[in-house]
């Protein structure tokens, strides 16, 4: 399985037509949603989603989602793939917590050095 282009570019930037469904690079500012740290580009942030991918640390299966989670340079990160009767398919990938990573919260940001961190879940 690979991740495309568009699925990347979805955990990057996000949606137009819907803030509430992606963008975690830095800076994009969606309500509610993490960011990868300031210091993650688009290339780190990519190479680290496959790395999940091919290596995760944790993976749980909540069918129809399988859930892999691992720690990629003290980012822990979480990528969510759905079961279908194609296979499987990325459906989100976001960090969860780690040096540099922020939650977005009523306009400001809040960092999640640890876990438990975040804020309304």
């Amino acid at each position: 399985m690979e991740l495309s282009e568009e699925f990347i570019a979805h955990v990057l930037f996000g949606e137009d037509s819907d803030a509430e469904k992606g963008g975690h690079l830095f800076g994009r500012k969606r309500e509610n949603k993490t960011e990868f740290p300031p210091s993650w580009d688009e290339e780190h942030i990519t190479l680290a989603l496959k790395s999940v991918l091919r290596q995760p640390h944790v993976v749980s299966f909540h069918l129809p989602r399988i859930i892999l989670q691992k720690e990629v340079d003290g980012v822990y990160i979480e990528l969510v793939l759905r079961a279908t009767n194609s296979g499987l398919i990325p459906h989100s990938a976001f960090p969860i917590y780690g040096a540099g990573v922020v939650q977005n919260i009523l306009g400001q940001q809040f960092h999640l050095p640890q876990p438990n961190s975040r804020k309304g879940k």
